[in-house]
């Protein structure tokens, strides 16, 4: 897990071998977990659609977006080796602006208070939107 590395460029669906597939379930079976995978375009859609509204909610929940924020490290971090480098979130360079503002506690509360921050999902749409399976490894228990 402290090595694990993610690629969080906008991706180009392709189909996904059936092979490629079963590979998968069986590594997830090996485990003792159940993989579950869709690679329906409408499957994906409408995935994208739910991890966006729960993103928005993310963001507009104060404990919820306390607790994401600080997730985030940034360059100069006193804890740099835990967390997520704001770095590896593949932002354009003017994205960055917009994610000091994103972090503000009091921005938040009032686009709250107006029900607004429609956009605050978008990035998470349309970065599943752009994938090509969406899975989910599910295990019975708590350990």
């Amino acid at each position: 897990m402290l090595a694990r590395e993610t690629n969080r460029r906008l991706g180009t669906p392709h189909p996904i071998a059936d092979d490629t597939i079963g590979l998968l379930h069986a590594a997830a079976e090996r485990e003792g977990a159940r993989l579950h995978f869709w690679t329906r375009r409408d499957d994906i859609t409408r995935a994208a659609t739910i991890l966006a509204a729960s993103d928005r909610a993310r963001y507009l929940t104060p404990g919820l977006h306390a607790e994401m924020i600080a997730e985030l490290r940034w360059p100069g971090d006193p804890l740099p080796d835990t967390g997520i480098d704001i770095r590896s979130l593949e932002f354009e360079p003017g994205d960055l602006a917009v994610v000091d503002i994103l972090r503000r506690a009091d921005v938040m509360a009032n686009l709250a208070r107006w029900n607004a921050g429609s956009a605050l999902g978008e990035g998470t749409r349309r970065q599943v939107s752009a994938s090509s399976a969406m899975a989910v490894i599910s295990v019975t228990g708590g350990s």
